[in-house]
């Protein structure tokens, strides 16, 4: 998302905190289709202090949530406890192949804008004026973008995400009876991102300053088998 607020030159220090962190929940037998909901947040926040005594601030927190139908192809080795009920420690792995059915971004921004717009020769010290904006919009994160043409508001664009996608899933757990909880870790080959998008952005900020955006993710299984 752009800076809503135009940046000061002649910074003097800048400081900049970001945070990935990603989420799943899935439900399936790991031998046929599976559903997963997968949930990425990317928290950004960055400051900069300027010679004048100014300063920006800027924070910018964003949340992906997407629905996916997954088709697991997985092997796997299991390891058998002697006890009163069956007990067995599972390990899978292998590729899957996933398509997306929906999903949200979210956005939720701040920036701070403190700028020196005049001198006051009493006090001898620099006036200010301070500037804020917010902004708060939920996009689709699939659909064609090059409909944003058309669009009136942020809320109206979407992402153009690309539905399908292939990774690599592990996944380590304990089958207790007809019960099965596990833990697991889907590893994303693709970049998502809309080719159109990636393209404005290395342009812009220059090609090694692209990050692709992958699905990969955690996740915690709870199952149960009739």
């Amino acid at each position: 998302m752009a800076n809503p607020i135009p940046s000061t030159p002649d910074p003097i220090n800048f400081d900049e905190v970001k945070i990935y962190s990603d989420s799943e929940v899935s439900g399936g037998n790991n031998r046929g289709l599976d559903y997963t909901f997968k949930e990425i947040e990317i928290f950004t926040e960055y400051k900069s202090d300027y010679r004048n005594g100014g300063y920006i601030h800027y924070k910018d927190e964003e949340k992906y949530m997407f629905h996916y139908l997954q088709i697991p192809l997985m092997v796997g080795a299991r390891y058998d406890f002697d006890m009163n009920v069956p007990v067995q420690l599972q390990f899978t792995t292998g590729p899957y192949i996933a398509v997306a059915l929906a999903g949200k971004h979210k956005v939720d921004a701040y920036a701070e804008l403190k700028i020196a717009d005049g001198y006051n020769p009493t006090t001898g010290r620099n006036t200010y004026t301070t500037i804020s904006e917010s902004v708060k919009y939920t996009q689709n994160a699939f659909g064609d973008i090059n409909d944003n043409e058309k669009a009136e508001k942020l809320e109206d664009e979407v992402l153009g995400l690309k539905r399908f996608d292939i990774g690599w899933r592990f996944e380590i757990g304990v089958d207790i009876n007809k019960f099965y909880l596990g833990i697991a870790y889907d590893l994303g080959f693709f970049d998502i991102q809309n080719e159109q998008v990636k393209k404005e952005y290395k342009n812009t900020f220059g090609a090694g300053e692209y990050e692709p955006f992958t699905t990969s993710s955690a996740s915690f299984n709870i199952g149960y088998r009739f």
